[in-house]
């Protein structure tokens, strides 16, 4: 047992005798002691168990302000604690799936940290997530990398890079829906129905005339086809 470990304990006994003892504002103080050895001692877990610990104590001493600042640093430490796991992962992990969403994880956690680290992690995890949608072999997979993509992209709000991601997602679904027509079964026809329907929502969505003119005509059409084998299908 290391010498943080040893004073950790004793404070714990001490914290949890006042604590029993109804001295709430002496057991915060020292479980707010205790969240700083915990972090010391590379142990989130038990960090923010001292500070919820705290947060406890402030409230039955009614002392609303100290106990506001106590949430806020939970809230702190969760989010470097999960951006630092998250960046263990990006470094260990032979996925690339995997890097692109704990590069996502983590550049969340850092908006409330550091906007700017926080900027170019979700850049990265965009840029992973796209070249993943480019080598896809299939049509779902790459839509399915590209909504990664976009859900990555929101945060940044960047309006351009949303839209373009959204074009690609819904060129993807038209490609796959007349895929899906060429095969010509009523099974085929519902699924291209529906895909034809995701891209129009999309057009729709990003006030595309022409594409959703151009979709709407296609969906009647296959609307027709699919009520020739199921009057109820549609």
């Amino acid at each position: 047992m290391s010498d943080v470990e040893k004073k950790m304990n004793i404070l714990i006994d001490e914290a949890n005798a006042n604590y029993n003892a109804s001295r709430f504002k002496d057991a915060a103080r020292t479980f707010e002691h205790l969240i700083s050895l915990a972090i010391k001692n590379s142990e989130p877990e038990e960090a923010i168990y001292f500070a919820y610990r705290a947060a406890d104590c402030w409230k039955k001493e009614k002392n609303d302000m100290n106990r506001t600042l106590i949430f806020k640093d939970i809230a702190k430490l969760a989010f470097n604690f999960s951006a630092q796991i998250a960046e263990d992962i990006v470094k260990k992990s032979s996925k690339q799936e995997d890097k692109a969403r704990a590069l996502a994880i983590a550049g969340e956690c850092f908006l409330f940290i550091d906007p700017i680290t926080a900027k170019q992690k979700l850049a990265d995890s965009i840029s992973i997530s796209s070249k993943l949608s480019e080598t896809a072999k299939s049509d779902n997979e790459k839509i399915k990398f590209l909504l990664d993509a976009l859900e990555t992209a929101n945060k940044l709000a960047n309006k351009k890079q949303i839209k373009d991601l959204q074009v690609q997602i819904a060129n993807l679904y038209v490609n796959n829906a007349e895929a899906e027509v060429k095969k010509g079964s009523p099974e085929n026809l519902q699924m291209a129905l529906r895909s034809f329907e995701d891209a129009l929502e999309i057009y729709d969505d990003l006030k595309l005339q022409e594409d959703i003119q151009r979709i709407s005509k296609k969906i009647d059409k296959l609307k027709a086809q699919v009520a020739e084998y199921d009057p109820f299908a549609t």
